[in-house]
């Protein structure tokens, strides 16, 4: 499955931290897997979420690694995206490029309207 109009973001590793892991940033995108889904439990309790994720991708595109670097709106959020992080895969700006790393934000919205 293609993932398609998805918010393509420079990568803010920089801007929350060292990853625990010293590969060299790079840039990419996200060219297939599964979207996460907006948690069941959090509609009562919450209209919006938001993941940040630091992942590990290796030459073929494919996450090695991945932690969750901070979330809004609970874990269930967190475990939403780690649930298809499996499923990612990136294509780099420069594919001469070996294993690297990524962080990515996540944005959940939901709305519930009522007629």
């Amino acid at each position: 499955m293609r993932l398609q109009n998805l918010p393509q973001q420079q990568d803010p590793v920089g801007e929350i931290g060292h990853s625990r892991h010293e590969l060299p940033a790079c840039q990419a995108k996200l060219v297939m897997g599964r979207k996460p889904t907006f948690p069941a439990g959090a509609r009562v309790d919450a209209d919006v979420g938001a993941v940040v994720l630091k992942l590990n991708v290796d030459e073929s595109g494919a996450v090695t690694d991945s932690v969750v670097a901070g979330s809004i709106g609970g874990a269930v959020f967190a475990r939403s995206v780690s649930d298809v992080v499996p499923t990612w895969r990136y294509e780099k700006e420069d594919a001469t490029e070996a294993n690297c790393r990524l962080a990515r934000e996540i944005f959940f919205t939901y709305y519930n309207y009522y007629w």
